[in-house]
């Protein structure tokens, strides 16, 4: 090829790139796959829904009669928070009608259903199922101290037939990030009984008043930049969507936490499921909700960790329901690392339907 072709020979080959690459977007996004989308003020709208409390003993809960609408890693969804302050498009009453039969669902943000219409949560899903009242008490950033306490004091006058505790294994990550990413302001000291691992605690609290954060590995970086092409194209988010959260692995201490059988955050969670059973007669049901990155992984120490929780829930006097080989099953059951995807929530409302029937 002489000097004078080869530009043209590059020109031609980078517009046939571009071509396909152009013919290969059309045809996803008639085939219906779309852009992810997430609103760049969807953090703000999503706070609007919570509220910090006047007792100091929860960080905070739902706001009552609240409403907000925004797009998180999908089409926009609309969000209502009850009178009584749960999510719901209805009020249950309290006390329990006679005849009635009725379950209360303990959790966080995965239970509440982010970035998922009401309907297609797996709380709303099993009461259509089964006839019955579903009470969705996910709130996003508790753990499982807060979610006890809130069944304590919001949850016990349901008077439910039944209970299920939805667990994620950042339930032992410290929660002052979590607690004070729904709230509008940084939340001060939380009591102990809130904080599963009291020196890795104090630990982080220096770090943060020290100086600013440590550079991004190239894991998180990688996993940003693969959420910023599937923003930009529908083949993009095709393609990469069941890959997109692997990389990152946020909560890898809390899984490998869990492994260690003598660590301080599996005794903290022995003693908040010790302390939620204790409250009612009620049979309990305990689901695992993995990490994304869980899913299809021969890694030991993560199955450690699942038996490790397993055995504290069953110890507790929960009978533990098995959703992991059924989100397996299925390719993309989750919209970010910890979040379920529509799909993910009817995966585990079949399980959950049968095992409640």
């Amino acid at each position: 090829m002489t000097a004078r072709r080869w530009p043209f020979a590059v020109s031609a080959i980078v517009l046939g790139i571009t071509a396909a690459a152009l013919l290969a977007e059309v045809t996803a996004r008639v085939a219906g796959a779309v852009p992810l989308r997430t609103d760049d003020d969807w953090q703000a709208e999503h706070r609007r829904l919570y509220q910090t409390t006047e007792s100091g003993a929860l960080p905070y809960d739902l706001r009552p009669s609240s409403r907000a609408v925004f797009a998180y890693r999908g089409q926009p969804v609309e969000y209502r928070i009850n009178e009584d302050g749960v999510r719901a498009d209805r009020r249950y009453a309290i006390p329990k009608p006679a005849g009635v039969r009725r379950i209360m669902m303990l959790g966080d943000s995965v239970l509440f259903g982010l970035g998922v219409a009401r309907e297609a949560t797996f709380a709303a899903r099993v009461e259509a199922a089964l006839g019955v009242e579903v009470v969705n008490g996910g709130i996003g950033g508790y753990n499982t101290a807060a979610e006890r306490l809130w069944f304590e004091r919001r949850g016990r006058p349901y008077e439910p037939d039944g209970i299920v505790l939805v667990y994620c294994p950042n339930d032992v990550d410290d929660p002052v990030d979590h607690f004070s990413a729904h709230t509008a302001q940084r939340l001060s000291q939380q009591p102990e009984e809130m904080i599963p691992n009291p020196e890795y605690h104090a630990q982080a609290a220096r770090q943060v008043s020290s100086g600013p954060a440590p550079p991004r590995s190239w894991r998180v970086a990688a996993a940003e930049t693969a959420d910023w092409t599937m923003r930009q194209s529908a083949l993009a988010t095709l393609c990469l969507r069941p890959f997109a959260h692997g990389g990152s692995r946020p909560y890898e201490r809390c899984l490998l936490s869990a492994a260690d059988s003598a660590s301080k955050e599996l005794a903290w969670l022995r003693r908040q499921l010790a302390g939620l059973r204790a409250q009612t007669n009620a049979p309990a049901y305990f689901v695992y909700v993995p990490i994304a990155y869980e899913l299809h992984s021969n890694d030991a120490a993560y199955r450690r960790g699942r038996a490790n929780v397993a055995r504290a829930a069953v110890d507790a006097g929960f009978r533990v329901v098995d959703v992991i080989a059924p989100l397996e099953a299925v390719p993309t059951p989750y919209l970010d690392v910890t979040h379920l995807s529509a799909a993910g929530h009817a995966i585990v409302a079949d399980v959950l339907i049968q095992n409640l029937r």
